[in-house]
């Protein structure tokens, strides 16, 4: 039997949409060798996938079908998906797994903007120490 990486399906997706490993890698808060990490994987967890489902624009099950026409369905955990012969059929934790997911996203977004803003507040409160000291020698 012919076996194809989930990873590898990512990556070839990824690919084929021209989608950056650097984009990918903002998007999920991780560094670019987190991503190609993944990319080397032959498993998921089904919460993963569906984050990497709405980064490269599909649904998981699109993903798992691509890779179950390639070669196999590569060992997605069993406790998150179940595999009949018929089709994939997600199981639970679809709606909570997103919201964490989202929630993740966002906190990860404004502690960078945060991150941004206390350098810009820094910035400007030593212009103004500068022009406070240089209106004093004047």
């Amino acid at each position: 039997m012919n076996i194809h990486p989930i990873g590898l399906t990512l990556r070839e997706i990824a690919n084929e949409k021209k989608i950056r490993i650097k984009d990918i890698a903002s998007a999920k808060g991780i560094s670019k060798q987190a991503v190609s990490n993944v990319w080397k994987r032959d498993s998921i967890r089904l919460s993963e996938l569906e984050v990497w489902a709405k980064i490269l624009g599909v649904t998981p099950e699109e993903i798992i079908d691509r890779s179950r026409k390639i070669g196999t369905l590569n060992n997605v955990q069993k406790e998150s998906v179940q595999s009949t012969k018929e089709d994939v059929q997600i199981s639970r934790g679809t709606f909570n797994d997103d919201l964490y997911g989202l929630i993740n996203q966002i906190q990860v977004k404004h502690s960078k903007e945060l991150s941004e803003k206390d350098k810009e507040i820094q910035y400007l409160r030593e212009q103004l120490r500068v022009a406070n000291e240089n209106l004093g020698k004047h």
